[in-house]
């Protein structure tokens, strides 16, 4: 019946297009087997779940703004604002200018230092 509609070019197009369609099914299941899978809605919330250097960061931000050094985004990625309240801070307060996160700079803002950063 195709043959006799469009030939032998609309019975090759549409055999063309089933192979098409069938390799974007098989893409589409493939991509949806890697997928990170979504948690739970009950399940606790970013701040629990977040990565370690990017939870510390977070504290860091928000103790900073307390003492009125940070003013950027609470957002956990260290950036030029962030490490310019860190300087800031520590000329202030005499501590060693390095504008980096170390043990002492946590400690004068009272957040604990994680075990991977202690020497």
């Amino acid at each position: 019946m195709l043959e006799s509609l469009f030939g032998w070019a609309g019975k090759l197009i549409l055999m063309n297009a089933s192979k098409v369609v069938a390799g974007l099914l098989l893409v589409i299941t493939v991509g949806t087997l890697n997928a990170a899978p979504m948690p739970p809605k009950d399940e606790p919330h970013a701040s629990v779940m977040m990565p370690l250097g990017k939870q510390l960061i977070t504290e860091l931000q928000v103790a900073l703004q307390g003492h009125n050094y940070y003013q950027g985004d609470i957002d956990g990625l260290f950036g030029s604002e962030t490490q310019e309240a860190i300087y800031l801070l520590q000329l202030d307060q005499a501590l060693p200018l390095t504008g980096s996160v170390n043990v002492q700079l946590l400690e004068w803002l009272g957040i604990a230092p994680p075990a991977w950063l202690l020497p």
